[in-house]
């Protein structure tokens, strides 16, 4: 007798307890979170290699190499801040491995130069000069040793491509090649793609030789800049050259509204793998920056953004009306972290009276012929004027005043006022009454003398008056004269 079984429900089992096993291992544990820690902590600087090819494609003509073709050049570029980076550079073939470049040393393994550009970049070349009629495939590895900023941990990364020598006698497209000279150090050459045929649209689209990188644009991020000033940065751009392979000119705009309409973006420079960018820093909003590129060959866009900080800059500390033989100060108010760059300077007819450097006082002490002058304080940061001169007022001290009257018996007494001073360190006093009846004598009351703040108050006693009416004005130590007053 034949047993019938159900081999589908058996299946179903399996499955079923597997399920549940893989339920069980996902559940997180509520008293353990920290494997969701570390993941949330992934390091935020690596390095990445701008291709993931190089590619040498070779005939043989009577025995010596052709080239056809020859892209020998790669750039290993750092993403992300860092205080310091070591690399180590390896090549391996049929799982033999050679150790090419290692902290700042080329190991000088033949055909490979490895050469430390600064700013974490390498720039990796395969020499044409070493090759040889053999089909090669070659892995390179990279890796990083990573200090970051203000730490002590250290954090690695890495990254690879891979190197193909390919011969092509049977290829089926007649390329124009060239003989290989080894006294000619061609990857020496700032055109990194070899272009033996003139015309490179005669290689259709499927040969693997026309490998399109991505591109990535990589700009400094926050552009840190004192408010109103001009700032400047190289945005490095890796996956094509700028020089010969853009479609259209890069296009540099701000991604959000701000009421600075000053930003004045300008394209200052474009290198094969750099566009330096400048403009004019808000006096407080940050901005946000776009930048788009086109590459010709495959109408592919890149874009990026970064950000303007403003880093604010306090209103210096000066008077806004000045006076003969009175010493100011003028403190220009710099952020000490800028000061190297910034001058500070008292311009008097247009021409600079004072200039000091850095953040330190200015002292200015005008003299009576200054005064109706043209006076302004700027600061310049690395000589361009911060915002906009100030005009400060170089004014005479005022005339003296008579300011009441006190009748005593037969004596009258007057209460003056006198500004300023005659020199430095020397006040201005009234110097002498004058009076229509000179038959009346004056005496000044020295004892009843009071220096204040921005006066000096004087009394004087006029001898032997009566009722009558006088006339009397003030004349001070500079030969100003106050109004006239009549009493009664």
């Amino acid at each position: 007798m034949k047993h019938k079984y159900n081999k589908t429900k058996g299946f179903n089992e399996v499955y079923f307890v597997l399920y549940l096993t893989a339920l069980i291992l996902i559940i997180p544990d509520s008293d353990n979170n920290d494997a969701d820690v570390q993941f949330n902590q992934l390091p935020t600087t690596f390095i990445k290699s701008e291709k993931s090819s190089l590619s040498i494609r070779l005939k043989s003509e009577k025995g010596k190499p052709n080239v056809v073709w020859a892209d020998t050049v790669n750039y290993i570029y750092t993403l992300g801040d860092y205080q310091d980076i070591k690399f180590k550079v390896s090549i391996s073939n049929n799982k033999i491995e050679k150790t090419i470049y290692q902290d700042g040393i080329d190991v000088n393994v033949p055909g490979f130069r490895v050469i430390e550009e600064g700013s974490g970049n390498l720039k990796f070349v395969w020499e044409l000069d070493s090759i040889k009629l053999i089909n090669k495939n070659y892995d390179v590895f990279v890796e990083a040793e990573i200090q970051q900023n203000n730490s002590d941990e250290k954090i690695y990364a890495n990254t690879r491509f891979n190197l193909n020598l390919l011969i092509i006698d049977d290829y089926p497209i007649n390329y124009t090649s060239t003989n290989i000279n080894p006294s000619t150090n061609i990857s020496d050459s700032s055109n990194e793609l070899l272009k033996v045929d003139s015309n490179l649209s005669q290689i259709p689209a499927t040969n693997p030789t026309l490998i399109l990188n991505d591109i990535s644009i990589v700009p400094d991020n926050p552009i840190m800049s004192l408010a109103l000033t001009r700032w400047n940065t190289k945005v490095r751009i890796y996956g094509l050259n700028l020089i010969t392979d853009l479609k259209f000119e890069p296009k540099i705009s701000i991604s959000n509204p701000s009421e600075f309409d000053n930003v004045d973006l300008r394209i200052e420079n474009i290198g094969e793998r750099f566009i330096e960018i400048s403009g004019n820093t808000p006096p407080y909003d940050e901005i946000k920056i776009s930048l788009t590129i086109v590459r010709k060959q495959d109408d592919l866009e890149a874009r990026s953004e970064f950000i303007v900080k403003p880093i604010p800059l306090s209103s210096p500390d000066i008077p806004t009306i000045v006076y003969p033989f009175v010493t100011y100060r003028f403190n220009p108010k710099i952020p000490n972290s800028e000061s190297e760059y910034f001058d500070a300077k008292i311009i008097l007819n247009n021409e600079t009276f004072a200039s000091v450097t850095s953040n330190k006082i200015i002292e200015f002490t005008p003299i009576p012929e200054d005064v109706g002058k043209r006076l302004y304080f700027a600061r310049y940061f690395k000589d361009v004027i911060v915002g906009s001169k100030i005009p400060i007022k170089i004014s005479d001290f005022p005339k003296p005043e008579i300011s009441t009257f006190k009748k005593e018996s037969e004596k009258l007494r007057v209460f003056t006022k006198s500004y300023g001073y005659v020199a430095v360190g020397k006040n201005n006093y009234i110097d002498k009454l004058v009076l229509n009846d000179k038959s009346l004598k004056v005496n000044e009351l020295t004892g009843f003398t009071e220096t204040r703040e921005d006066y000096i108050i004087q009394v004087f006693e006029i001898v032997g008056y009566t009722n009558q009416s006088i006339n009397v004005f003030a004349v001070d130590l500079s030969g100003k004269k106050s109004e006239m007053r009549v009493y009664p």
